[in-house]
């Protein structure tokens, strides 16, 4: 049988190689995607106000939501909703 994902087929590989690949619980799921969301929500904000550009926000929204961990401490870094000099 063929996988239907990517995530099958690396599982599917993994098997066959004789690893086994943990799931994810229903909890660490939700605390993920509540992490992700404060994030794109945090990071849109940063992006906005530090450029003063809605494009800017949605650039630093869409990282913050892919990168939940990294792209907040890079706003924060910057100095967060701190204009340009």
């Amino acid at each position: 049988m063929l996988p239907k994902t990517p995530l099958q087929a690396r599982r599917q590989h993994a098997a066959q190689v004789g690893l086994d690949l943990p799931q994810p619980s229903k909890t660490q799921v939700a605390v993920w995607g509540v992490l992700s969301t404060a994030s794109m929500a945090a990071c849109a904000f940063h992006g906005y106000r530090r450029n003063d550009s809605v494009l800017w926000g949605v650039g630093w929204g869409a990282l913050g939501a892919l990168f939940p961990v990294i792209t907040p401490a890079i706003a924060v870094a910057e100095g967060f909703g701190v204009r340009k000099a």
